[in-house]
């Protein structure tokens, strides 16, 4: 099963983080997707709920919702 792997944050779409980890991820055999999930500050308890199923390896934070999801 095709694990995945997120960017959490607002605005993501500039990132080259999807580009860069799925192209390591591609280099290794290693079967996972990541993704930019644009998410506003409200959404963010949310989203990381979501991240703790089995469906993920893990995420990514950027700087302003690290700060939020201490």
């Amino acid at each position: 099963m095709t694990k995945k792997v997120v960017l959490i944050g607002h605005p993501v779409a500039h990132s080259l983080s999807a580009a860069m980890q799925q192209a390591a991820f591609d280099a290794r055999g290693i079967d996972a997707r990541y993704e930019l999930w644009d998410r506003a500050p409200m959404a963010l308890a949310g989203a990381i709920e979501e991240v703790r199923s089995d469906a993920f390896l893990g995420a990514n934070l950027t700087i302003r919702r690290r700060r939020r999801a201490r």
